[in-house]
Order: structure tokens, then sequence, then C-alpha cells
């Protein structure tokens, strides 16, 4: 069994590991259930984002090394993409402008990353509402398809079938997830700020901005307001969804020129598209 561990997993993912389990079975039981300002601010909520957000980078660590290297890519791009997606396109359409990587190739990637969007968006929401995840839940898993399809296609150049060599690194990084972490909890409380002062239109408003950076803290913001059927609410959650794509789509033109725009935009929008009309065609039914 000591053989088996030592060849599988290194001393820090072993204390990793621990560190992880000891967030989910004695800090989250014991972490107090209450919101501290309306609907914002729980600090139960804020432990479990926090270690949903751990246990994903821990599950894409995990792959990226024992899969093999010509998935690497691909799993590289969806870890990244969890941490922010929007700066992965940027950095991938950095990338493809200053001629150190292919359009298409990279255009696929970033979509990858979008997938991870959209995942994280499912785990944030099923940590605020289980209400909104029920109606979110089957528009995201065909988004997610029409996202994978053609990523998949455009990262078809063959790559080296070895796995990545073993070395002691982290499972997760603290930091980052704390960081977004901070970011959600923040934006969520301006959001809701916003809603106080301005009243519906604070929502939309306070949505729409957010949505332009990172579109998981927009949602959460709307989906801990209340329950699908408000109307201001779905209107916020659709505009944020549309504001974000639009927006992710400028971000890979502008870093990666027309080749890389051409590839990853279209669909981008799709994907975007259909995910919105699917909400909205649930939440009417």
């Amino acid at each position: 069994m000591h053989g088996v561990a030592v060849r599988w997993i290194t001393e820090r993912e072993f204390k990793d590991g621990i560190f992880l389990l000891a967030l989910l079975l004695i800090a989250l039981p014991l972490t107090p259930n209450k919101a501290l300002w309306g609907s914002v601010l729980n600090p139960y909520i804020i432990l479990k984002l926090l270690t949903l957000i751990l246990a994903i980078q821990a599950l894409a660590h995990m792959a990226k090394r024992l899969l093999p290297s010509r998935h690497a890519m691909f799993v590289s791009a969806l870890a990244s993409g969890f941490v922010s997606s929007t700066a992965c396109v940027a950095s991938l359409g950095i990338e493809v402008r200053q001629g150190r990587a292919d359009a298409k190739e990279n255009a696929g990637a970033a979509l990858i990353s979008c997938v991870a969007t959209v995942v994280q968006l499912l785990v944030i929401v099923a940590g605020v509402s289980f209400s909104w995840l029920k109606i979110l839940l089957f528009p995201s898993i065909i988004a997610i398809i029409i996202l994978i399809i053609p990523a998949i296609w455009l990262m078809r150049k063959p790559r080296s079938g070895e796995k990545v060599k073993l070395t002691d690194t982290p499972m997760f990084s603290l930091k980052e997830a704390g960081i977004i972490v901070v970011s959600l909890t923040i934006i969520q409380v301006l959001v809701y700020g916003l809603s106080l002062w301005l009243g519906d239109a604070g929502l939309i408003a306070g949505t729409v901005l957010s949505s332009m950076f990172e579109v998981h803290a927009a949602i959460a913001a709307v989906v801990m307001q209340g329950n699908p059927t408000n109307p201001v609410l779905l209107l916020a959650l659709l505009l944020g969804l549309a504001t974000h794509a639009i927006s992710k789509s400028i971000n890979a033109a502008v870093t990666g020129g027309f080749q890389y725009a051409l590839a990853f935009v279209p669909t981008q929008i799709i994907h975007m598209t259909v995910l919105i009309i699917l909400i909205y065609t649930m939440t009417n039914n």
C-alpha cells in the first residue's frame, strides 16, 4: 500500500489532501450558516465555495499529472479556466499574436477554459441555491457540449503520449482560491448594495458590470437574491451571461487577432446564446 501511495501521490499532495478533508469534515460543519448582511456575507457559504474551488483545482491537478501529455493542454486550459477564463483567453491570445502558438489550437484551448466557466458557475450556484441549479443544470450541460466538440476539433493536432513526470507540486493554490472567493464576496456585496440603493436597476447594472470580467460572482450575487420565478433576477442573470460572452469575444479579438478570434468567437457566442434561450425557456414553462 505504501509503495502504491509513493508511486501515485507525492508528500505535498498527501498534505494538501489532508487539509482539504479537514476543511470539508471539520471546519465546514462548525462554521455558522447565517448571512451577516441581508442575503450576503454568509461565512458557511464563503467557506463552502472555497472548499469547492480547492477541490476542483485538486482534481484538475491530478488529471493533468496522471493523463498522457497529449491531453496536457486540454487539462491545463481547463484548470486555468477555473482560476480565470478571461485571463486564460487573453494569455492564449497573446501567445498567438506573438507568433508562439497556432491560432486554432489556442482558440480550442480558450474554448475549453470557457467549459470551466460553465462548470464553476454550476458549482457556485449549487453551493448557493438549489432552485436555480435545477434551472441551470440542463442548459449548462448543452452549452458545455457545444463548447467541447469544436474545441477538440481545433486541438486535434497529435501530441506525445507520455505522462507528466511526477513532481512534488501542490494540488491547489490556496492563495488563488482565496482571491477568487474574496472577489466573489466583494462583487456579491456590491451588487446587493446597489440593489438596496437603486432597486432593480441597481441589481441589473451591478450584474452587467461585474459580468464584463468574471461571470461567476455576478451570477452568484443574483441567485442569492431570490428564486428563478423573480423576473428581475432572471433578466439580470441573462443580461450578465450575454455581457460576459460579448466581453470575452472582444478580449479574444484584441489579444489574439483576427484568426484567433475567428476560431474562438462563433462558438463562444453560439454556446452562450443557446444557454440563454434554454434558461429562458425553462423558467417560462
